[in-house]
């Protein structure tokens, strides 16, 4: 069965939406602080802020201009994988914690979606992850989902 583009353009938006919520509603127990003394969940909020209303805004921007083209594939498996994988990250990293997320995810959308070789995304996957861990743990002092680990 084949969707419309712009319907499945609006269902992605809307996931994206729906994403950027979750991560919001996440962060905000996190604690925000205020604009001259941010608390841990203040970055994170922004972020999830500029994904849910980029997410609203695809999805109005593909309601409203519909394809004259018909029906057609409305998403390849790349993308479709990549959206599994942010829906995913997002149920999982309240549970699992932050590194281990981080490193499934990248590793997975750099050998599933991207087409990297194993070791070189299993390479990069751990040095972005503690890359990430220092910068936002250490250095900024964010407090990160810890999860069961």
């Amino acid at each position: 069965m084949k969707i419309q583009q712009h319907i499945g353009d609006a269902i992605v938006g809307l996931v994206l939406c729906i994403s950027g919520l979750v991560w919001l509603q996440m962060s905000w127990a996190l604690g925000l602080g205020t604009v001259h003394e941010p608390g841990p969940g203040f970055f994170p909020a922004a972020v999830a802020i500029g994904l849910a209303m980029g997410g609203l805004g695809c999805t109005l921007r593909a309601l409203r201009h519909p394809d004259s083209e018909g029906a057609r594939p409305w998403m390849e498996a790349p993308a479709a994988k990549a959206v599994a994988l942010i829906v995913l990250l997002c149920v999982l990293l309240a549970v699992a914690g932050f590194i281990p997320c981080a490193l499934v995810f990248l590793f997975a959308m750099m050998r599933w979606v991207g087409g990297v070789k194993t070791v070189r995304a299993a390479t990069v996957s751990v040095l972005a992850t503690i890359a990430f861990w220092l910068v936002f743990d250490r250095l900024l002092s964010v407090q990160l989902p810890t999860g069961i680990f």
